[in-house]
């Protein structure tokens, strides 16, 4: 007599391992660091660390912009977003908090781009660019844990914690000669 259930008990398992397998990849952030090439313009290289989903915020980069003359050092942000028609919408304020400590940032340039509307509501995204002090790079490198802020004009925000994976990049990054 064959027992039925062995074979039955066999796949169960096999299908809770895909399943927990699936479930761990998607939430586990994409980074990777790629290093540009020099732009002969003006004797620049860019090298980002790039990543996607973050929390809510769909698209989360730091980028560094270095030549002879000075390196900067920026986050790139996109945030896609539901809301009622208002054209004004942006981030408002942006801060990072260094394990205990926070810091607001300027918000360098940003766009809010409308991809479509239905029944009343605007589907769109933000996108950003913030500026990254040279004085807080000695923080980034001796971070243990990092969490962003985004608030936005109609006060609400956007708080995520940024992966241990995603702030070894931004380390890497910062180290990293051209």
């Amino acid at each position: 007599m064959v027992n039925n259930n062995i074979g039955g008990g066999i796949v169960k398992r096999i299908i809770l391992m895909v399943l927990c397998f699936m479930v761990i990849s998607f939430s586990v952030c994409s980074a990777e660091i790629r290093k540009g090439q020099i732009d002969t313009f003006d004797n620049s290289l860019r090298i980002n660390s790039l990543n996607h989903s973050i929390g809510d915020i769909e698209q989360f980069n730091f980028y560094k912009k270095k030549n002879e003359l000075n390196i900067e050092y920026s986050f790139y942000i996109r945030k896609e977003c539901l809301y009622e028609i208002q054209f004004g919408y942006i981030i408002d304020k942006f801060q990072i908090k260094i394990n205990d400590d926070i810091y607001d940032l300027k918000v360098l340039k940003q766009n809010t781009q409308l991809n479509s509307y239905s029944f009343g509501h605007a589907f769109g995204e933000i996108i950003a660019t913030i500026d990254v002090k040279n004085e807080l790079l000695n923080e980034l490198k001796n971070a243990k844990n990092i969490a962003v802020r985004l608030t936005y004009s109609d006060g609400t925000n956007d708080t995520a914690n940024i992966p241990d994976e995603v702030l070894a990049e931004w380390k890497q990054v910062i180290l990293m000669e051209g």
